[in-house]
């Protein structure tokens, strides 16, 4: 486990090998990023792979075999290699081993890249099929910022969440941690949503985005300090934050926790992604601090 810092003129990032996570984002010395309290939530922004959310009795079926895997499954807690890194950049890579292979029986190679530009950290999440049979995953991001950015300037109230473009959106329902279609519902989104701790009471907000240009903004009303997150070609929108806590995660899912009644089988899993063999499957985002 290393830390590796990217710095420019703007922003200095700090990133963990461990899970690939960025674990710090500094701007004129004010930390953007959640700082991992274990009182409340013990990680910083993981990347979720090679499933989003939660299984069924934390277990999935393929091809007549059972495989256990728990929540957000296993990269976030897996050492990656650096392949690139300059002070600007960096690429990470995990692939499969034995271990892996007991719980995702697939050959694959996740990269994820960290590139500073000016005020933003443009973020890619590179899944390649390198087996010789289809591949089936689910991938996401989950990033968590302080609230308030600057401490003793404000509460979490004075915080709010704008997101582009202002329409109706599907959000989705969550019982037991597991995705409730039957309970959707139309919500329309004209105007700010002002964050309370009693959004969160019932778990995440998820939205569906139907892959479409989708930004994201977390800003206050006493300071101008914020942070604007830009994601396209993504189907899901996650926001969540623990039980009182002072942080928020804007989470762009590239997958979803399984149905209710959903039967364990993998391949039929709602926001499953497949590749076919030496097929590549890019998720990208930006994320600007202000």
């Amino acid at each position: 486990m290393m830390l590796m810092t990217l710095n420019n003129q703007y922003l200095k990032a700090k990133v963990n090998t461990k899970g690939a996570e960025l674990n710090s984002v500094l701007e004129n010395n004010t930390e953007y990023l959640w700082q991992a309290d274990p009182k409340y939530w013990p990680r910083h922004a993981p990347i979720l792979f090679p499933i989003v959310g939660r299984l069924k009795g934390d277990h999935y079926q393929f091809n007549g075999h059972s495989y256990r895997m728990t929540q957000h499954g296993f990269a976030r807690d897996l050492e990656f290699n650096v392949l690139k890194h300059n002070h600007e950049m960096i690429e990470l890579e995990l692939h499969d081993d034995d271990e892996t292979k007991k719980i995702y029986p697939f050959k694959f190679q996740l990269i994820v890249i960290y590139q500073l530009n000016q005020h933003q950290i443009n973020t890619h999440l590179i899944v390649k099929n390198i087996d010789n049979q289809s591949i089936w995953f689910s991938i996401g991001a989950h990033p968590g910022f302080n609230i308030p950015i600057q401490h003793d300037l404000s509460t979490f109230n004075n915080y709010s969440i704008n997101i582009a473009p202002k329409k109706m959106y599907q959000r989705l329902g969550l019982k037991n941690s597991f995705s409730d279609f039957e309970h959707q519902i139309e919500e329309k989104i004209t105007k700010p949503i002002q964050l309370t701790h009693e959004l969160f009471k019932n778990d995440a907000r998820i939205l569906e985005l139907n892959r479409k240009e989708t930004t994201v903004m977390l800003s206050n009303d006493i300071d101008n300090h914020g942070i604007a997150l830009n994601v396209n070609h993504c189907p899901y929108l996650g926001i969540w934050s623990a039980q009182n806590a002072p942080f928020v995660c804007i989470e762009p899912w590239w997958g979803i926790a399984d149905e209710i009644n959903h039967d364990s089988d993998f391949k039929t899993k709602i926001g499953i992604n497949h590749l076919e063999p030496n097929q590549k499957f890019n998720a990208q985002f930006n994320m600007t601090f202000f």
